[in-house]
């Protein structure tokens, strides 16, 4: 990680769903962020291993002990708009959609109620306001 840094990059760490994510604790402050993946890796359009998300809320607890309150902690897989507001509850606060995006007849509207989603709010009432 220091090396990275040493290059005037910007380290991260990636875990995978089976890793424990007390695995990465002891790195927490030599990277700039850390990926939760939420599906194990390799093809799109899978559903979200829910058990990920309290890695996320674990993960975001450690952070916060260690006065760390802005850390970037990265979800990517399986994310939705019914999961979504999970995640940003449980800490994750950089946020990576294809299929939810990508897949939608309509991507603006499907961003949109992403983003009402997270703010906690309805996308139509938004729009009208």
């Amino acid at each position: 990680l220091d090396k990275i840094r040493s290059f005037g990059a910007k380290p991260a760490i990636a875990v995978k769903p089976a890793t424990p994510i007390e695995k990465v604790f002891p790195y927490i402050k030599d990277a700039d962020m850390i990926l939760v993946m939420t599906v194990e890796p390799g093809f799109g359009g899978q559903k979200i291993m829910p058990e990920t998300i309290e890695k996320v809320r674990m993960l975001r607890a450690e952070a916060d002990r260690l006065g760390l309150d802005d850390y970037k902690i990265e979800v990517d897989g399986g994310i939705r708009l019914e999961n979504i507001r999970d995640l940003t509850d449980a800490g994750a606060n950089v946020i990576v959609m294809g299929s939810a995006v990508f897949g939608a007849h309509d991507i603006a509207k499907a961003v949109s109620d992403l983003k009402a989603a997270v703010n906690g709010s309805d996308a139509e009432e938004d729009e009208e306001e």
